[in-house]
């Protein structure tokens, strides 16, 4: 049920929702131990007991800040709501503010919105909050009367499968999770970008209303029983990115520009900062008052602070942009993302073929085709594209010892001459111009790109060939560019069946009187003896078995027009020919220690026999003619393409 037809209910019914899906006992904390404390579930009107409270979602109409980590440690579900405080659109829309703890309207029930596999889930969740000692124990706030923190994290646990799920998140999952977007994270002790490349890279990402975060690694700095520097700043804490501006400030000797950052304390606090810029430093001397105004050079409150990016660069360590779809809820930004999405599948068999080091598979994997045509506004040469690959999430299956797999993807620029999908020849020639930094069994692969304009194939992939999993395929591009799943049309282009050569007929002579003595008086033969000749005729090649009774009756259906369920011999003839084809096809690309065929390499064969199917029919066909080792024998190939021909 949703949350209004469940409210409704216990409203009539004057009772408190308890959720059965995600009860209020040990199973929601953990699932491979057991609490090391009592806990004691309590609804927020029962922690403020006797102390004349009310509880409220927000204390003061969500206008600060005051969540705090719990036990877990879990830090960036804090740093996530931070972030997601900046935006109050999209925080409505993950928060709905419409829900309230009046007597009149509460009953118990609460609704959040997550982003999951592409589209919003609404999760209903019991308000009911684990506590230690009349506290709560993990995430809460400052004030004692404000829950929706504590209720947002009770959701997402719900979400994930349970609060210890929680502890394996990571912050680019969370943020992706509330808003939605794509999470591009800069690692400064990895690579440090150029200080022109990372304004650049701000000023896109702020006129599209994107959330930044930025953080000081404690470990980066000696002293790290003291987490405030010398500076002013705090490690481990994120700082929100709220404004960026480039300004020429003239002096004495020259002109220079200058680009300021504005950063702000998501807790509301008043930042110390004492380095270049701070608010009462010498530099705001050169911008007179009245001009600070008009160039957008101010604070909102004390908890916000600018400094210029050189300082920038050289004091933080790690910044999360996470860029926003056009679709999210929030202000009307000066720019959006134009954003392609496509769900899929590795299969074993059919589109599973793993990294690009494994030839003879890795061309079966998934191909979309990009065409980039317009070039970024501020660069006129470069296209820059941001691509997400996201796995369908399998934490909640953890306890049934169900993993992530390792995945990532490639780049191929493709050239003009040749077909789409592009063939398992074209990946013996050429070599991928662009990939991810790494594949691994991260939720989300993630990788920015600046390529020349023309046309390519992004091919997401899994590490190994034969590993099944679902994807999201997501691309972010500054402009319109055409994206689009690139798949085999169904067509038949197949030659008529070849008349035999004379050696070939004479043998053929052999069993033509074979055929007329087993055949009755009509001169036909039935399906058990179709079967016997077809046998006796194909009886060469190595590991040979009898073609069975299935096999027969459904190439026998391809000719009996008349549903007499027998065969002349013409038509005999005419069968045998194609059967022929069909045997010494499979044979040039059977195994050599076996008489079958990889279910991955069926569509190539099935293409030297003159047929296109397209992923969602080939999927179809493996799954009905492969054995447990996804191998085809020829008795199944047989009835295979019996089936392909039933479309034409």
């Amino acid at each position: 049920k949703d949350y209004e037809s469940i409210k409704a209910a216990c409203l009539s019914e004057d009772e408190l929702f308890q959720d059965t899906e995600f009860p209020a006992n040990d199973t929601a904390l953990y699932f491979s131990r057991q609490s090391p404390h009592p806990i004691v579930w309590k609804r927020p009107w029962e922690l403020l007991g006797n102390r004349g409270l009310q509880p409220m979602l927000f204390a003061d109409e969500a206008t600060h800040f005051r969540v705090k980590q719990g036990e877990l440690g879990d830090l960036w579900v804090v740093i996530a709501a931070a972030c997601l405080f900046e935006n109050i659109p999209l925080l409505q829309h993950v928060v709905p503010f419409t829900q309230n703890f009046r007597k009149d309207s509460y009953a118990g029930v609460f609704c959040f919105r997550f982003w999951r596999y592409g589209q919003w889930q609404e999760v209903v969740i019991d308000d009911r909050l684990p506590t230690i000692n009349g506290e709560l124990v993990f995430v809460q706030s400052s004030s004692p009367v404000e829950f929706w923190a504590a209720l947002l994290e009770k959701a997402y646990a719900k979400l994930l499968g349970s609060y210890e799920a929680l502890k394996s998140n990571l912050l680019i999952d969370a943020l992706h999770d509330f808003t939605g977007g794509l999470v591009e994270v800069f690692n400064f002790e990895e690579e440090k970008p150029t200080q022109e490349e990372f304004t650049n890279v701000m000023f896109k990402a702020l006129e599209r209303q994107s959330l930044v975060g930025c953080i000081i690694n404690s470990h980066t700095h000696p002293n790290r029983s003291a987490p405030i520097l010398s500076n002013g700043l705090v490690t481990g804490r994120t700082y929100n990115v709220t404004d960026l501006r480039e300004i020429r400030v003239v002096s004495s000797k020259d002109e220079e520009s200058i680009s300021l950052i504005r950063l702000r304390d998501p807790f509301g606090a008043k930042v110390n900062w004492n380095g270049s810029w701070n608010e009462s430093s010498a530099e705001w001397t050169a911008v007179p008052l009245q001009d600070r105004q008009k160039m957008g050079l101010v604070c909102r409150d004390h908890a916000e602070f600018w400094m210029d990016m050189k300082q920038f660069l050289h004091h933080f360590d790690l910044v999360s942009v996470c860029h926003l779809r056009p679709d999210c809820p929030q202000s009307q930004p000066s720019r959006y993302w134009v954003v392609k999405s496509s769900s899929g599948f590795w299969k074993t068999g059919l589109s599973a073929g793993g990294r690009p080091a494994l030839k003879d598979t890795h061309w079966i994997n998934p191909q979309y085709h990009v065409i980039l045509k317009d070039t970024d506004d501020d660069d006129g040469v470069m296209c820059s594209i941001l691509v997400q690959l996201e796995q369908k999430d399998r934490r909640r299956l953890k306890q049934r010892g169900m993993k992530q797999i390792d995945m990532g993807f490639v780049v191929y620029k493709r050239p003009k001459d040749v077909p789409l999908p592009l063939p398992k020849y074209f990946f013996d020639q050429h070599h991928f111009v662009a990939r991810c930094d790494y594949f691994t069994n991260a939720r989300q692969v993630i990788k920015r790109f600046a390529l020349p304009p023309g046309e390519y194939v992004l091919m997401p992939c899994t590490y190994e060939a034969q590993t099944e999993a679902e994807y999201l395929l997501s691309v972010f591009m500054e402009n319109e560019q055409k994206f689009n799943f690139v798949d085999d049309p169904i067509e038949e282009n197949a030659p008529p069946p070849q008349l035999s050569d004379q050696s070939v007929r004479d043998k053929e002579l052999h069993f033509q009187k074979y055929f007329y003595e087993i055949a009755g008086e009509d001169m036909e033969v039935n399906a058990f003896q179709f079967r016997q000749v077809l046998n006796m005729g194909l009886k060469t090649g190595r590991n040979f078995k009898d073609i069975s009774m299935d096999a027969c009756h459904s190439m026998l259906s391809l000719v009996d027009v008349s549903s007499s369920g027998k065969l002349g011999y013409h038509e005999f003839i005419y069968l045998w020919n194609i059967i022929k084809s069909w045997k010494k096809t499979f044979y040039q690309h059977a195994k050599s220690n076996t008489s079958a065929i990889d279910a991955h390499d069926l569509r190539s064969v099935i293409l030297s026999l003159g047929y296109r199917l397209n992923s969602n029919f080939l999927s179809k066909l493996i799954s009905r003619f492969s054995n447990d080792n996804y191998e085809i024998e020829l008795d199944s190939f047989v009835m295979c393409m019996v089936k392909i021909l039933t479309l034409f």
